[in-house]
């Protein structure tokens, strides 16, 4: 099981992602941003969809969020990937809210 941290960003998403390769010598592992997906959401041409970094050897998600929800306090998330499906299935019957 692996747990990659996912951010959520209000437009900031691209300078979030220059900061992170300058301070951290991040490596950007793919970027799309809503006008490449062309998603059919209203956003601008800049916002990120997705982005996938690594940072010492540890992966990051990241995108920007065409909803007010991601405010101070309640922009980051918690992805988890697993390789087994059966494993996958159990925890995901063990959640309460599902």
């Amino acid at each position: 099981m692996t747990l990659v941290p996912n951010l959520h960003f209000n437009g900031s998403a691209l300078k979030a992602i220059a900061l992170y390769q300058k301070v951290f010598d991040a490596q950007v592992n793919s970027l799309v941003t809503y006008e490449q997906v062309q998603a059919p959401v209203t956003a601008p041409g800049d916002y990120v969809f997705h982005t996938e970094l690594t940072i010492d050897g540890a992966r990051l998600v990241a995108s920007d969020s065409t909803e007010p929800a991601a405010a101070a306090g309640n922009s980051v998330s918690i992805m988890v990937t697993m390789d087994d499906t059966g494993l996958a299935k159990l925890a995901f019957a063990r959640n309460p809210a599902n």
